[in-house]
């Protein structure tokens, strides 16, 4: 997904916070996230927290050699990002391949993880990837110590999370005061990423039993009708992950923990949308253009919702009352001839 026009103007902060605003509004609703509306906030949300993953790349705000204690106030809320980007994916319902959105939201959690791991947020141990070959593995050649720690972190992470939760919403209502102190700002944010801890956990086992059921289907698909599965694999659009990367010499170190993920750095990025021809070096007048159509765009978008709805409203209103007529020339148990003489 590519940063659109609209957050150009915006500020590090100002995008995440926006964004931020966005995620929560979007977690906290009750509409299914199928619906298109709903799909359409998610996945504007996605882009403007890619776009501040980029600016963060840009600025170089993180280094595997500190601390937590080490990093300002203002830039721990950042590690957040990746949690919120795999939260996001897996609401996405229109990508086409449901096996790239798991693998994406994969990759955003264990990135998650490893940085709160790295900077001594946590001393976890992060779960295995998962591969087509684990199928086959026997139980005998398990890790059973590894599972062991696995699941005695699981509980631990179960227990932290129930304790912050009410410690969380009181000090959400403390920092969104006038007069916040910079230390319950940094308490709640770090407080917040402790507790996302646990969940990026259950994620992960979640997504991985979801990747065992879509490999055996792909597999049988694939053994059923390969020329199909060919033609499906070349029509999806595949959903790639943005990451926090800070320069050239740390995405060759980087690409080593996620070695079938491609990274590139902020200045190969750019170059290559310009290349590309997605980007264009922005004027007064198309900029103004842009966001005209832009506004236009979401206008057209929300009368198409409208009429959507009213002929859905129409639908149904005309099946109610067809039902209605069917009862009333059909009482009920007419037409039943059985134990009749």
């Amino acid at each position: 997904m590519a940063a659109s026009v609209e957050f150009q103007n915006l500020t590090l902060s100002e995008c995440f916070d926006q964004g931020l605003t966005s995620y929560e509004s979007i977690c906290d609703s009750t509409e299914p996230a199928k619906e298109s509306g709903v799909q359409y906030k998610i996945i504007k949300c996605m882009k403007m927290l890619e776009y501040a993953t980029q600016l963060v790349s840009a600025a170089g705000l993180y280094s595997n050699n500190e601390t937590i204690d080490e990093v300002p106030t203002s830039d721990i809320k950042y590690m957040l990002l990746p949690f919120m980007l795999g939260s996001l994916a897996l609401k996405l319902t229109n990508n086409g391949n449901r096996l790239d959105v798991v693998k994406t939201a994969e990759v955003y959690f264990r990135d998650y993880l490893q940085r709160c791991k790295d900077y001594g947020i946590s001393d976890l141990t992060l779960p295995s990837e998962y591969s087509e070959s684990e199928e086959t593995t026997t139980q005998s050649a398990m890790d059973f110590s590894l599972m062991a720690r696995r699941r005695a972190e699981k509980i631990k992470s179960y227990k932290e999370q129930k304790l912050m939760e009410s410690q969380l919403q009181l000090l959400k209502e403390q920092n969104e005061s006038n007069n916040v102190d910079e230390e319950i700002k940094r308490k709640y944010v770090t407080s917040l990423l402790k507790y996302n801890i646990g969940k990026a956990l259950e994620e992960i086992d979640s997504l991985q039993a979801e990747m065992r059921i879509l490999y055996f289907k792909l597999k049988h698909e694939n053994k059923d009708n390969p020329d199909q599965a060919k033609g499906l694999k070349i029509k999806s659009k595949p959903l790639m992950p943005i990451i926090i990367t800070k320069n050239e010499l740390q995405k060759k170190v980087f690409g080593a923990g996620y070695p079938s993920l491609p990274t590139m750095t902020v200045e190969e990025f750019c170059q290559k949308r310009f290349n590309d021809g997605v980007w264009h070096l922005p004027t007064a007048e198309n900029t103004k253009c842009l966001q005209q159509t832009a506004e236009t765009s979401e206008i057209e978008e929300e009368e198409k919702k409208d009429i959507i709805t009213e002929a859905e409203e129409e639908n149904e209103r005309q099946r109610l009352n067809a039902r209605d007529e069917y009862k009333d020339d059909h009482r009920r148990g007419w037409g039943n001839r059985y134990n009749r003489s």
